[in-house]
């Protein structure tokens, strides 16, 4: 995110990052929704756990497939899209 916002506690940018991984994942772009839920996990490592939409997003990312061949492969493409 090219703005994360003012501050670092606001709980809207937390949550941009977890509509950006959202999104990632319809596209199918699981190497990016990995990363942006891992910032969301980051960001709201000190809040409280029992949050619906912080317990939801927990469920999403565990659910994410997670393949090393695939993500090396998509990385790949990714790189050899640029060139």
């Amino acid at each position: 995110m090219d703005h994360p916002g003012i501050r670092f506690t606001d709980p809207i940018g937390s949550l941009a990052y977890l509509q950006m991984s959202r999104g990632n994942h319809l596209l199918g772009d699981q190497i990016n929704a990995r990363g942006a839920y891992e910032t969301f996990s980051k960001r709201w490592v000190d809040g409280d756990p029992d949050v619906p939409i912080l317990k939801e997003a927990q469920r999403e990312f565990h659910a994410l497939p997670y393949s090393y061949l695939s993500d090396v492969l998509q990385l790949r493409a990714v790189e050899s899209y640029g060139n």
